[in-house]
């Protein structure tokens, strides 16, 4: 139908267009899972499965500063400031393939496996006023994780941004402070497990109230494993 053709860190792309039928697969996933996203681990799914946090960003810090210096020191409109321009956008290009490889490949491991996925709506604005984690929030992507799922899975839902999915116990209900180096949840009702998988639970079942508390307290059995797909 159409063809688009761009230039991108000295490299040249063409996006084409076509019209084709929409087959839906034979082998129809089923299925619901919570989400919660984090920056010590990525993403916590209510089945105890992990996505690690590559930290791609701070891999790359030291010749990003480098090649920013570089480019600094270069004077307006010359050659070589051509150059180290180039230099820098074609490192740009590089940690952007690296870090859409490793979200592409997460969601296309959920999307393969669940009917139904649950996210909660966070507030990345509000997260990023705390200049502590600003750098980390905003290097996590969170929002291109949940445009991805947006448009691979089949049914994705949002818990409103201030539902305190940490602070809850999937258990009984009861909410009591987490502050952040609090790892495990521990509730007077018995509940010992990961604050993660813990608010991932809470998240599946804020986004689900069909699902039954009897199902709920089975999940909350599940222990974390890491995900192997990618």
């Amino acid at each position: 139908m159409s063809a688009t053709v761009k230039q991108r860190a000295g490299r040249w792309f063409v996006s084409v267009s076509v019209e084709t039928e929409r087959t839906e697969s034979d082998n129809q996933v089923s299925g619901a899972v919570g989400i919660d996203l984090g920056i010590k681990t990525l993403a916590t799914l209510s089945d105890g499965t992990v996505f690690e946090n590559p930290k791609t960003y701070y891999k790359y810090d030291k010749q990003l500063r480098r090649a920013q210096k570089s480019l600094s020191r270069k004077k307006q409109g010359g050659k070589n400031r051509a150059k180290a321009r180039l230099k820098l956008a074609k490192l740009h290009y590089r940690i952007n393939c690296v870090v859409d490889d490793h979200v592409h490949k997460m969601t296309r491991c959920i999307a393969d496996n669940y009917h139904t996925v649950v996210l909660e709506d966070l507030n990345v604005k509000g997260m990023q006023k705390n200049r502590h984690l600003s750098k980390a929030v905003s290097r996590a992507n969170f929002h291109k994780i949940k445009q991805f799922l947006m448009y691979k899975c089949r049914d994705v839902r949002f818990v409103d941004k201030f539902y305190p999915s940490s602070k809850t116990c999937s258990n009984c209900g009861r909410v009591k402070d987490m502050p952040l180096h609090r790892r495990v949840y521990k509730c007077e009702c018995g509940l010992n497990l990961d604050r993660d998988l813990n608010a991932a639970l809470n998240i599946l079942g804020q986004g689900l109230p069909e699902v039954k508390p009897v199902e709920m307290k089975a999940l909350a059995s599940v222990q974390l494993k890491r995900n192997y797909c990618l």
